[in-house]
């Protein structure tokens, strides 16, 4: 289990809308970091569901996984991951889009399959973003209101959109 103080620290501060960037450990995490020369391996989104906060004050995650879109406990993520993550704060001035419409985004994409072909085709070359099924860092920027080329994870925090990256594990 890893260690959560500094995620615990932190989490009032991050917002539906805020990105969340994984680097695995793990063999495909190390192969995708290899090809896409990056230290990050996934991307995924925060979002928070006031409702369901509780008294922990929880968050949640927006990712495609093997399974598709799915939503997820952050600190469960996180606990549990063989690896590092970072949060990465949405910057509101510099995003087109608001939060509101991101974590709608987000949520209306929940069950959509993982794409397996683009994911396989984007270690020879770039691909087109579609909706019908999402591999993470392109369901992520179509969350973003980008469309066109389908981004790798390492292009992520290069959009230009985020605030200073914190280490949560």
């Amino acid at each position: 289990m890893n260690d959560l103080s500094k995620y615990n620290e932190v989490k009032h501060l991050i917002q539906t809308g805020d990105l969340l960037m994984w680097s695995s450990d793990g063999i495909v995490g190390k192969a995708i970091r290899w090809r896409t020369l990056s230290e990050f391996s996934h991307a995924s989104l925060a979002i928070r569901l006031a409702e369901y906060e509780g008294a922990e004050g929880r968050r949640f995650t927006t990712e495609a996984l093997a399974d598709g879109v799915v939503l997820n406990v952050l600190s469960a993520r996180l606990a549990n991951y063989d690896g590092r993550a970072w949060w990465y704060p949405l910057d509101e001035e510099k995003c087109r889009v608001k939060r509101s419409h991101v974590g709608e985004c987000a949520l209306s994409f929940i069950g959509t399959p993982y794409d397996y072909q683009s994911i396989l085709r984007l270690c020879l070359r770039r691909v087109s973003t579609q909706m019908d099924k999402l591999f993470c860092s392109e369901y992520a920027a179509i969350c973003y209101g980008l469309g066109g080329e389908a981004p790798t994870p390492a292009d992520m925090p290069k959009l230009g959109i985020f605030k200073y990256p914190v280490r949560l594990i």
